[in-house]
């Protein structure tokens, strides 16, 4: 089964990275960063299947050196927290050999990148021999301005737009399922869509990354590998539970168990079901909403300026007790009634004017010395900052704000999935509606069938919500298939003019195919979800 994997990620000049050394790693060459003075040597790196650079036609043909390409990136950038490169990490197919996974890769850069008048340097890179042996991908770098004959111009805004990553995903998806339909045709296809997206009732686990990967290897225990091992055996749980249901259904059906319903009560009972989603949607909308009001959690760059705002304070007081020492002192060596006393009485303005210097200088020194002592505060409390004691300050300082916003990614993924799973519900319902306008007063269900009202969790509700949703409408929708697509707009055009939680009028349009005489006469059909 191929996975789907597209992460998009930027090369920031401000986190100490470089394009040239991410350009030189993914590559496994040697390359000179002129801005650095330093060079990037990763030719013994192993693993890496191909390499190639793709340039616009307009493009210098100089950038066809990589470390030229990436020299021209980072002079076109000058401020410090520039972005001269971004990441494009794609998950390759295992089921393809090299050459198709290079014709693929190929295909997706001339397509959706070098049209785009991007410059893309591709890497494609083999398994690590301690992961996992399909695990092929390809690194692709790509420049962040406009190019021409002439070099590198400004940015395109529409580079760095979130609908750029998501056109990019879609691409994607299309180029790889494109390859797969060539040369893999009974490979699973893949999509860029969530599961809460395609109505799978599945909850997704989450990205390890490089180091609880590592420490997994190790066969130490991480936060995060134990939640995708829980979040595996709940799925596990959710697909027994699908089967069962639909093996269960199927054996009624062939042993003939299925029962005669009036379709007007299957409405209500699927109704009813629909309701109470609602209200389960509702209460998981309102818990979001309530969540989303809270103060976002503050950064740990806030929490660190919070905790060394008092230095701060005292190093700028002291700062100006400088300025204003210095100023005091200027003010009273030049001031009109000085100069009255050295015309008046030489002797005692010489006097008075060393006693003023004297404290005038005891006044600057004092400031000067309260300032060094506060810059060397702040400097010591930023140094403690970053010890274990103060990272853990910060974090018990952004702990209650991060708590309780924490359970708003998991109500997100239930919303979703409920909404979906609403959706399919309001398809269902259609179909019985539409299956009572052709005149079918009665329909087979299995004598149990009845839309859940609660569940243990969220995903057993959902998934038997749409197991029995599905079973409900599956004679239905058997009936409509039956009937001529001008005649069902037609009906379905009728139905929205039926006000929400009337009676469907009976019968209809008894005279089309699939009509009350025109039934399937069997115990019940099979499903399959």
């Amino acid at each position: 089964m191929a996975i789907y994997s597209l992460r998009v990620s930027t090369v920031r000049r401000n986190q100490g990275r470089s394009a040239s050394a991410a350009a030189a790693y993914r590559a496994g060459v040697r390359l000179f960063d002129d801005r650095l003075h330093y060079t990037y040597d990763y030719r013994a790196k192993g693993g890496i299947e191909a390499t190639q650079i793709y340039i616009p036609d307009n493009a210098p043909l100089a950038f066809r050196d990589r470390e030229t390409l990436w020299n021209a990136a980072e002079r076109a950038d000058k401020r410090m927290d520039s972005v001269p490169a971004r990441e494009i990490l794609v998950a390759l197919p295992h089921e393809l050999d090299r050459n198709q996974r290079k014709e693929l890769v190929d295909s997706f850069v001339h397509s959706h990148l070098r049209s785009r008048g991007m410059i893309a340097d591709v890497a494609i890179h083999q398994p690590n021999r301690e992961g996992d042996e399909r695990n092929y991908h390809a690194h692709i770098l790509v420049t962040t301005r406009a190019v021409d004959e002439q070099g590198f111009g400004k940015k395109v805004p529409e580079w760095h737009s979130p609908e750029f990553v998501k056109d990019i995903r879609r691409e994607w998806t299309q180029e790889v399922n494109a390859s797969l339909e060539r040369h893999a045709p009974q490979v699973e296809r893949v999509s860029e869509k969530s599961f809460a997206e395609r109505g799978i009732n599945r909850e997704p686990t989450i990205h390890l990354g490089r180091q609880a990967t590592a420490m997994e290897r190790r066969g130490d225990i991480t936060a995060l590998g134990q939640n995708n091992r829980d979040i595996a055996q709940s799925n596990a749980a959710t697909r027994e539970a699908i089967r069962r249901h639909v093996a269960k259904t199927n054996e009624t059906a062939r042993e003939g168990k299925w029962q005669w319903r009036d379709s007007q009560s299957i409405i209500d009972d699927m109704t009813i079901g629909q309701k109470t989603l609602a209200q389960e949607l509702a209460k998981a909308r309102a818990e979001r909403d309530a969540i989303r009001a809270l103060p976002r959690p503050m950064t740990v760059k806030q929490a660190e300026t919070l905790l060394t705002s008092k230095h701060e304070r005292d190093v700028e007081r002291t700062r100006r007790a400088v300025i204003e020492t210095d100023n005091h002192a200027r003010k009273e060596g030049v001031s009109l009634n000085h100069i009255r006393q050295w015309y008046e009485d030489p002797g005692n303005a010489l006097l008075g004017a060393a006693c003023d210097w004297d404290r005038a200088l005891e006044a600057a020194v004092r400031a000067r010395q309260a300032r060094e002592t506060a810059k060397r505060e702040l400097t010591k409390h930023r140094e403690w900052l970053s010890t274990d004691q103060g990272k853990d300050t910060v974090a018990n300082l952004r702990e209650p704000s991060v708590e309780a916003r924490r359970p708003l990614r998991t109500l997100e993924r239930r919303i979703a999935r409920l909404e979906k799973t609403y959706e399919l519900a309001e398809r269902d319902i259609e179909k019985v509606k539409l299956a009572r306008l052709m005149g079918h007063e009665r329909l087979r269900v299995p004598p149990d069938a009845r839309p859940p009202l609660q569940g243990k969790s969220d995903i057993e509700y959902a998934v038997n919500h749409r197991s029995q949703m599905s079973t409900l409408s599956i004679d239905a929708h058997t009936r409509l298939k039956m009937i001529p697509p001008p005649e069902l707009d037609s009906a379905r055009q009728y139905l929205r003019t039926i006000p929400r939680g009337q009676a469907i009028p009976l019968p209809m349009f008894p005279h089309l195919p699939g009509g009350p005489n025109r039934g399937i006469e069997r115990d019940g059909p099979e499903i399959g979800l």
